[in-house]
This record gives C-alpha cells, sequence and structure tokens, in this order.
C-alpha cells in the first residue's frame, strides 16, 4: 500500500504558523498603534495627543500600545506588531510565498533580496519557504537595510518626497545585530543569508554581479525607492517578480515606481496584492 506523503500539507501548515508568528497574531493581543486601522475611535484632539505622547515615550525607549485592535488588523498590515517581526500582513507573506514557489518550478535563477527589512521578518519568511520547498535550491535571500532608519529627505533633488519627518521614526530604526538575533531565533539558515548594510545608493551598487528571481521593496521614500529599483531591476532574469509594499498607501513610493517604469520602458501590468502592495512579472 502506498504510504500518502504528508510532507507539503505539514510544510503549508508550518508556513501559516510561521506567518502568524512574524505578524505577532499568535502571541498577544498587544499591538503598538502606528497606523489608522489600529487606532480606536477618539477625536482628533486625542488622536494628536496620543500621537505625540507616543513619540516623547519612544524617545526613551517606551512604547505606548492599545489592547485589542479590531480584529484582523495584524492580518491586514494595517497596524505594526508590538510582538512580532514583520508589519505586512498575511496577504504580502503568501505573496513571497507564491513568488518563490514559482521561480523554483519554473527553474528560474536568481536570489530574493528584500531592500528595507525593519524586524526582518519578510526575509526570515523568504529563506523558510526556500529552506522547506521540496525543489532541491541553493538560493540565498539578501536582507539589505540602512538598519538606522530612513535617511533625511532632499526635497530639492526630490520634489515628490513626503514632507512627513520619516527620518524621525526611531520604530524604523532597528540595528542590525537585533535583525541578525530575530534570524537566530527563528532557526534560519545562517548560509543562506547575506545582510547588505548601508544607504541603498551606496550598499546596492555594489550587488551589480548578482541576478535576482524576486525583489521585494519596501523603502517608503522616493528617494529609497528609486535606486532600489535603479540598482535591482537590471538583474531581475526574465520571468523574475518585482513586488512594491506601499505603493498604495505612499505617494512618494508610487511616484518612483511610476517614473521608473516609464523611464524603463516597464509595460508589464501592475497586479494588485493587497490594499497596500503591488507586483510586476518582468516579460521573459
Amino acid at each position: 500500500m502506498k504510504v500518502p506523503d504528508h510532507s507539503e500539507a505539514l510544510r503549508e501548515r508550518y508556513l501559516e504558523l510561521l506567518a502568524g508568528c512574524l505578524l505577532g497574531t499568535v502571541h498577544q493581543d498587544v499591538f503598538s498603534v502606528v497606523g489608522n486601522g489600529a487606532m480606536p475611535p477618539w477625536r482628533a484632539p486625542v488622536r494628536r495627543t496620543f500621537r505625540a505622547t507616543q513619540r516623547l515615550m519612544s524617545r526613551y525607549g517606551y512604547e505606548v500600545a492599545v489592547r485589542r485592535v479590531p480584529r484582523g488588523v495584524l492580518e491586514e498590515g494595517r497596524a505594526w506588531p508590538l510582538v512580532g517581526e514583520t508589519m505586512v500582513g498575511a496577504a504580502r507573506l503568501r505573496n513571497v510565498w507564491a513568488c518563490l514557489d514559482t521561480v523554483l518550478r519554473e527553474g528560474l535563477e536568481g536570489d530574493f533580496i528584500e531592500a528595507g527589512v525593519w524586524r526582518g521578518g519578510c526575509c526570515i519568511y523568504a529563506a523558510a519557504v526556500l529552506e522547506t520547498s521540496q525543489i532541491p535550491n541553493g538560493k540565498r535571500v539578501f536582507v539589505a537595510d540602512s538598519f538606522q532608519g530612513l535617511p533625511e529627505a532632499d526635497h530639492d533633488m526630490h520634489p515628490q518626497e513626503s514632507r512627513a519627518p520619516m527620518s524621525e521614526m526611531s520604530r524604523l530604526a532597528v540595528s542590525r545585530p537585533d535583525v541578525e538575533e530575530n534570524f537566530r531565533r527563528y532557526g534560519v539558515e545562517r548560509e543562506r543569508v547575506s545582510f547588505v548594510e548601508g544607504w541603498f545608493d551606496e550598499s546596492l551598487p555594489l550587488l551589480r554581479e548578482q541576478d535576482w528571481s524576486v525583489i521585494r521593496l519596501d523603502g517608503d521614500m522616493y528617494s529609497s525607492t528609486l535606486a532600489a529599483l535603479s540598482h535591482l531591476y537590471p538583474q531581475l532574469v526574465p520571468g523574475g517578480f518585482v513586488i512594491i509594499d506601499d505603493y498604495w498607501e505612499m505617494d512618494s513610493c508610487r511616484s518612483a515606481v511610476d517614473d521608473f517604469r516609464q523611464q524603463a520602458g516597464v509595460n508589464a501590468p501592475l497586479v494588485p496584492v493587497d490594499h497596500a502592495c503591488v507586483m510586476w512579472r518582468r516579460p521573459g
């Protein structure tokens, strides 16, 4: 009698559980308030006071959070978890899984890179997808970040940049040792992971000899997004995927993507991933 192969079913259960851990949804119902999806229905003056208190307390190493946000907020990627390694939501994690499984199934060359990693959750997930695939592969995961938050905006050079003081958002400044520790805690193969530290316009040109099958960008700003696309897209293999995390939520990000696609003659259709994220596939 043939014994059924349950390995793929177990892999799916593992990856779904891992997603819940990385999103913070399996730990506890305490989430920091950084997004309208998690903000209680307070009047505007109270909301502004709460935001100001958050910013002040964060300077001293404290986090002001609310408990029991509406169901589904974390799964939809509409808030930042107090406990968890990614804020992207379940649909965007499943998108990473689907893209990697596709390039493995089709035998495409090239590695995975994320530019803008926060606590490293998406890259941890990508590494787990690759490690548990039944298709043998030596693909690597490149973790690219400044590990010190967002750069100062140059509005003279890039008037499309947001006027929000994004470089002052201390929650985005997660150190490299902290991100490396997250990989260790989740047991990701260290040999599969490479860290790329620095501002994108300085660090990513050093990877010009590297081929990519999946490029995931979460740089928020016009300059960061444009730099990442300019330095990474030329090495994306035909059939490879580009994933843009904040296309629908950040005007600066969307402007950079639209400008790059026009300048580079990219006509591949944008495919929605969820309310914030889009992707496209490089024609073969």
